[in-house]
C-alpha cells in the first residue's frame, strides 16, 4: 500500500487586524488619541497611528484605526494615549489626559473588544479618574469564500513523440501591479488528451482579493517528463498547450463553461487555427471558511496543560548541575521554556486555570512512581492560576518529590485526550506542553496515544531541555509522513518539537539573554499551532461560534452607550 505523503508546510500568510478605540467621560471635550501596537523581543517594534481630533464631545469615538500585523506566536501589547486638544500647544507638546495598555490576545479572546480604565495623566483634572476606553479589534478585510473548481479537458494537442500529452493546468491571478502570477496548479495526468483533473480548492481572497471582475488566466501545459515528482517541477521546460482568460464572476453563475485553449504562437502562424483543445470548468461548491481569528473571536478556549519531566536523569534539584536547580538570580531551562509559552497563550484561556503535572518522580506520602503528579499536590484540583501559578507550584514541588523514572509520555497524553473527548464542538482546543530532557521509555504506547489524540481537539508541544538525545521527539514531529503504529495511523500532525539549547545564548547581561531566548523559542514553538487548530476545525466541519463573546459585547455596549 502506497504511503501517504503530507504536503510541505505552506508559507505562512500574513494576518492583519484593525484596532480602533472609543472613550467615555474624558475631562475635556476636544481630544485626539495615539494608538500603538508593541511587539518584538524587547517590545521595540512599534506600529502607530494618530487619530483625528474630535470636538464637542467628552465621549469621542475616534474614526481613525490602526492597521497592524497580528502575530499569535508573540505577545503584542496595544497602547493608547489620549491627548487634550483644547489648550494651545506649548513647546510642541500636548497635555496627556491618560494612557492605557492591554494584551492584543486578551482583546481578541474577549470577542474583539474590551473596556479598560484610562490611567490619568499629570494635571488631567479631578474627573479624569472616571475615564474609560473601549478597544475594538477585528480582522482586516478579505473574502473568506472558497470555491471547489472542477476542470476537465477534451481534444488537447498531442505533444509527446511516443505518446499523447501529460497535461496540467496553472491558474494565474493579477497582482496589485497588474502582473500575472501563479496562484494554483492541478496535478499532472499522464498520457491523455482528455484529462479529468481532481477538484481544485481555490480561495477567492487569494485569487482576486475580493474583486470579482479581476482577470484570471488558465494555462495548460504538457509536463516534460523530467525525473522526480511532477508537482515539484517548474514550468521552464514544459510546453504550453493553450490558455484562456476569464473572471471570478463568470465562474460563479453555476453553469459549466467550455473554454477554447488558445496557443498564441499557433494562432499567429495558422490562418484557420481554432484551438488546441477545450477545457470544461465548473464551480461544484462554494464554502465560507472561517479564519483562525474567527475562532478566537468566537471564544474558542485554548486549554493548556503542562507536563514536566522529573526523572533522575535531570539530576538532584538541590545541586547546581541539575536541570531543575533553581538559582535565585537566573531561571533554569524549564522555567525559561514554561514562561516563554505560557505568558503568551494564557490570554486565550478564559479562566487562565492551567493544570500542571510532573512525571517520572516518586511522590508523597508513600513515594511511589507517578506519571501524572499535580505540581500543586492536589489530585482533585491540579489547576494553577496563570503562568505565575504554574511557576510557583513547580518551585514548591521540587522540595516534595524525588526524581526517579522511567520516562513515560502516554499517561499524560491520554489524560488530556480524556478531557478533549467531551469538547469536540469547537468550544475548546487542548494543548499539552511537555518539557523533557531526553529518551522516551514507553515509545510504542506513546505513539499510540499521539495517534489517538490526532482525532481529538489536541496538539502536543515538546520542548527538549538540556543536551540529551532527542531523536525520538523528532520522530514524533512528523512534518512529512503521518505517524503510524501497529496498523493505526494519525489523521493529522499534532506534534511540534524544538530543542531549547538552540535558543539559548550567553550574554554579559543575563536578563537580556533570557529575554531573547524566550521570545525566539515561543515564536518557533507556537507557529504551527494555528494551522493545527484550523485543520481540526475543517476536518470536523466546525464553524466559528460565539462561545462567551456575547456577554463581553453587551458590557462594552453599555460602556459606550
Amino acid at each position: 500500500m502506497e504511503e501517504q505523503r503530507r504536503s510541505p508546510t505552506a508559507e505562512k500568510e500574513i494576518t492583519k487586524v484593525v484596532i480602533s478605540v472609543k472613550c467615555r467621560d474624558l475631562p475635556v471635550e476636544k481630544s485626539f488619541a495615539v494608538i500603538s501596537l508593541h511587539s518584538g523581543s524587547y517590545m521595540n517594534e512599534k506600529d502607530t497611528v494618530t487619530t483625528e481630533t474630535v470636538e464637542r464631545s467628552s465621549s469621542p469615538a475616534f474614526r481613525t484605526p490602526l492597521l497592524a500585523v497580528y502575530k499569535f506566536e508573540e505577545r503584542q501589547m496595544v497602547e493608547l494615549e489620549v491627548y487634550s486638544a483644547q489648550e494651545e500647544v506649548r513647546h510642541g507638546e500636548r497635555r496627556v489626559i491618560g494612557t492605557c495598555s492591554v494584551s492584543l490576545g486578551h482583546v481578541i479572546h474577549n470577542g474583539g473588544q474590551i473596556v479598560a480604565q484610562l490611567d490619568s495623566g499629570v494635571g488631567s483634572g479631578a474627573n479624569s479618574g472616571r475615564a474609560k476606553c473601549l478597544f475594538h479589534v477585528e480582522e482586516y478585510g478579505g473574502n473568506k469564500e472558497t470555491l471547489m473548481l472542477k476542470l476537465s479537458g477534451r481534444g488537447l494537442d498531442k505533444k509527446d513523440l511516443f505518446g499523447k500529452s501529460d497535461p496540467y493546468v496553472i491558474i494565474e491571478k493579477r497582482n496589485d501591479k497588474g502582473r500575472l502570477v501563479r496562484a494554483y496548479r492541478t496535478e499532472v495526468i499522464k498520457n491523455t488528451l482528455d484529462p479529468d483533473w481532481k477538484p481544485v480548492k481555490v480561495s477567492m481572497d487569494k485569487l482576486c482579493g475580493g474583486d470579482f471582475g479581476r482577470e484570471i488566466r488558465f494555462r495548460c501545459f504538457d509536463w516534460d517528463g523530467a525525473e522526480g515528482d511532477p508537482e515539484d517541477k517548474d514550468i521552464e521546460f514544459d510546453e504550453l498547450i493553450g490558455e484562456f482568460f476569464t473572471t471570478p464572476s463568470d465562474l460563479l453563475d453555476g453553469r459549466e463553461i467550455c473554454f477554447d485553449l488558445v496557443n498564441p504562437r499557433k494562432q499567429k502562424k495558422k490562418k484557420n487555427y481554432k484551438n488546441s483543445g477545450v477545457i470544461n470548468l465548473k464551480v461544484i461548491s462554494v464554502d465560507s471558511q472561517g479564519s483562525f481569528l474567527d475562532y478566537m473571536f468566537g471564544g474558542t478556549d485554548l486549554c493548556f496543560t503542562v507536563a514536566i519531566d522529573m526523572t533522575a536523569s535531570n539530576g538532584n534539584p538541590s545541586q547546581p548541575t541539575s536541570l531543575h536547580y533553581t538559582d535565585p538570580f537566573t531561571p533554569n531551562q524549564y522555567t525559561i521554556a514554561m514562561q516563554a509559552v505560557l505568558e503568551i497563550v494564557q490570554d486565550y484561556d478564559s479562566d487562565q486555570l492551567l493544570p500542571a503535572f510532573g512525571f517520572g518522580c516518586r511522590v508523597p506520602p508513600d513515594y511511589r512512581v507517578s506519571h501524572e503528579w499535580p505540581l500543586n499536590g492536589d489530585s482533585n484540583n491540579p489547576f494553577c492560576h496563570g503562568a505565575g501559578g504554574v511557576m510557583e507550584a513547580y518551585r514548591q514541588c521540587l522540595d516534595e518529590v524525588r526524581p526517579s523514572g522511567p520516562t513515560h509520555f502516554a499517561p499524560v497524553i491520554r489524560h488530556v485526550s480524556r478531557l478533549a473527548v467531551g469538547h469536540q464542538d469547537g468550544s475548546r482546543y487542548y494543548v499539552l506542553l511537555i518539557l523533557t530532557d531526553g529518551t522516551i521509555d514507553d515509545w510504542t504506547d506513546c505513539k499510540r496515544a499521539v495517534i489517538e489524540a490526532s482525532y481529538l481537539p489536541v496538539s502536543i508541544i515538546v520542548i527538549g531541555i538540556g543536551n540529551g538525545n532527542f531523536t525520538e521527539m523528532e520522530l514524533l514531529d512528523q512534518d512529512v509522513w503521518l505517524l503510524e503504529e501497529g496498523g493505526q495511523k494519525a489523521c493529522r500532525d499534532i506534534v511540534q518539537f524544538v530543542e531549547l539549547r538552540k535558543y539559548l545564548r550567553q550574554a554579559a547581561d543575563g536578563t537580556e539573554s533570557v529575554r531573547w531566548s524566550k521570545v525566539a523559542l515561543a515564536k518557533d514553538v507556537l507557529q504551527e499551532l494555528p494551522s493545527q487548530i484550523m485543520e481540526y476545525m475543517r476536518r470536523r466541519k466546525l464553524r466559528p461560534g460565539r462561545h462567551g463573546a456575547q456577554q463581553t459585547q453587551q458590557g462594552a455596549s453599555s460602556m459606550v452607550g
